[in-house]
This record gives structure tokens, sequence and C-alpha cells, in this order.
């Protein structure tokens, strides 16, 4: 059985990267307070909105983990900061442009690379306020972040 981090997310799920199963993905003390902050905070209000379950592709990384995916070296996943999710049995852009402004979130970013699509959601870091950046990251952008636009989407 695996620890619940909130009502509908446990440490396991958060933490489990299915492509680097070899891995050590073991967050500390401070990640794994940002871990209940970004459930708390954002993962468990957007899945009441949803009104479905939300499938996590990565949470927090370890930087062993990172390197292997080939995530940046300052992402907000080293931290537990970060989720990169679906919401099942609805469209990526749906579920994306259901996120309410008035949540505290750092970024929620429409991504997607090599057919696949997913959403990023970060909280900022413990004393700085949300920056409510919502940007699209897609073929279309040619390896640019920009500012969101639903004629990006692929």
């Amino acid at each position: 059985m695996s620890l619940a981090v909130s009502k509908h997310f446990s440490l396991e799920e958060l933490t489990v990267h299915h492509s680097t199963p070899d891995l050590a993905n073991e967050p500390g003390t401070g990640e794994r307070w940002y871990l209940a902050s970004l459930c708390a905070d954002l993962l468990e209000p957007i899945r009441e909105i949803l009104r479905r379950p939300m499938v996590i592709h990565s949470a927090y990384r370890s930087p062993a983990v990172n390197a292997a995916v080939g995530g940046a070296k300052t992402s907000a996943h080293l931290d537990g900061r970060a989720a990169d999710w679906h919401a099942e049995g609805m469209s990526v852009q749906d579920a994306f442009e259901a996120i309410p402004i008035h949540l505290p979130y750092d970024q929620a970013i429409y991504e997607e690379h090599a057919g696949s699509r997913w959403v990023h959601l970060a909280i900022s870091r413990v004393g700085k306020g949300p920056r409510r950046q919502r940007l699209i990251y897609t073929s279309k952008t040619h390896g640019q972040y920009l500012a969101y636009d639903p004629n990006l989407v692929v």
C-alpha cells in the first residue's frame, strides 16, 4: 500500500517514472512538502473541477531521473513542485483550458512531444508568488515556450 499524499494522489504515483525504473527516485523531506502542496493547491482542486481521475506521467524527479529523461537543469520536478498529467476520458487541450486562472500555479503548460500530450503544472517556490504563466510547447512552436494559443495545439 502506498503512502497517501492527498485524497487522490499517492507518493508512489508522484515518484514513479516508467522510463527509468532502475534509477533511485526517493524525495527528501523538502520535496515531499512541495508534493503535498502541489496536490493540495493544484491537483486536488483541478481534479474536483474536471470530475475525473488524473494520470500522473511525472512529478518528483531525482537529479539522475531528470538527467535521464532530458529534463531542464532548473526543472521544478527536481523540487517536487511540478507534475505532468492528463485527465482520463478528456482531451489534454480541454483539461488545460479548464484550469482556472485564480489557482496559485506558477506555470501551466500545454505540452506535446513526439505525438504525446500532457499538461505541465507547477507551483512556485516558498516566498515567491505564482506567476500564473499559461504557455504552450508543441511542434508548431519550434522548440520555444510561447504564450498559450489554442491555434498552436497539435
